[in-house]
């Protein structure tokens, strides 16, 4: 499951970072502790200006590389001095910012033993807390993102997904939001093709995936247009996870069967593998069958990613063959 980050940099090294850059996008990052951090987890940079928590900007890695590797990417040995950088999709850096965090600062949580931070009654902060990169709880992450998508100046407009899903307590939530009003479906209709659209994915996105997919479901051949649907492998978090080798073509069912953990892809030999939920259903006929893989080897899925599925799949189903047990 991907992680989230809270990494800290000096004032005056994110104002060499602007003036390095030569524009407002970061494109990567180095740390020797990022050691921790795994493809699909996104790392917020923050620094402490006039007092103040700000936040200055996210990267959701899609490549993590050495010295080494960084110096032939950016075909010069003058890049930052660490063991571990970490990059964006080129076409997905997120914009430098200044966001003030001080309305969230108080509610930032961590996974460690000093699970907060030390908040002074006028609001400041001793940055020293932050000199290690700290994992934050899935909560403060949609903290993070929210404020983020509220203020940043970025074209995306999705708040953060939830790691996982209680679908009953979405629908106790639905059924008490209104009655049936006839005079009303106009609205419901623009927002059934407002889901619909989110569903598919982004439009650049989806049709990326489409043509890396020739236009068929992955698992079932499907060519029906309409019902196919690009598929996060890593949960969305933000568009850095917008990439063809983040994603699978799937119809709309396989879709939903495989953001529940039901359906999972082996990264072995890419065969398909169903929880044993799904035994005896119609779903089953697909259960050892290998994907239809991109042509294009640049656009198959990425290997990590797949893991990462695939042992959240195995730990689940571990998990619940205890309980039957």
């Amino acid at each position: 499951m991907p992680k989230h980050y809270l990494a800290y940099w000096l004032p005056e090294t994110a104002k060499m970072v602007r003036d390095r850059n030569g524009h407002n996008n970061l494109v990567h990052a180095a740390s020797n502790q990022f050691a921790r951090v795994r493809l699909g987890d996104t790392v917020w940079i923050v620094t402490q200006l006039d007092d103040d928590l700000r936040l200055l900007t996210r990267i959701t890695v899609v490549r993590m590389t050495d010295n080494d590797g960084a110096r032939s990417y950016f075909q010069t040995d003058e890049i930052w001095d660490a063991d571990h950088h970490i990059f964006a999709a080129e076409d997905e850096q997120a914009p430098l910012q200044e966001i003030s965090l001080s309305d969230i600062v108080r509610d930032l949580r961590f996974i460690s033993k000093k699970d907060r931070l030390i908040v002074a009654d006028d609001g400041t902060i001793n940055p020293q807390q932050l000199q290690t990169m700290r994992q934050l709880t899935e909560e403060s992450a949609a903290l993070l993102q929210n404020v983020w998508m509220a203020n940043a100046n970025t074209s995306a407009n999705l708040n953060l997904l939830p790691k996982s899903i209680d679908l009953e307590k979405v629908r106790a939530i639905k059924e008490k939001e209104g009655a049936f009003d006839p005079s009303d479906l106009e609205d419901a209709r623009k927002r059934i093709l407002g889901a619909i659209v989110l569903r598919q994915g982004r439009a650049r996105f989806r049709t990326r995936v489409l043509q890396a997919y020739d236009k068929r479901c992955a698992v079932s051949e499907c060519n029906v247009i309409e019902v196919l649907e690009a598929a996060h492998i890593v949960p969305y978090l933000g568009p850095g996870t917008d990439h063809v080798t983040n994603a699978l073509l799937l119809r709309a069912d396989i879709h939903t069967l495989f953001d529940l953990g039901l359906v999972v892809i082996d990264p072995r030999d890419c065969h398909i593998m169903m929880s044993s939920r799904l035994k005896g259903t119609e779903y089953s006929k697909y259960v050892g069958r290998k994907i239809r893989l991109p042509i294009d080897l640049a656009c198959r899925p990425n290997r990590q990613a797949l893991d990462m599925r695939f042992a959240e799949f195995q730990s689940r189903e571990k998990t619940e063959q205890k309980r039957d047990d």
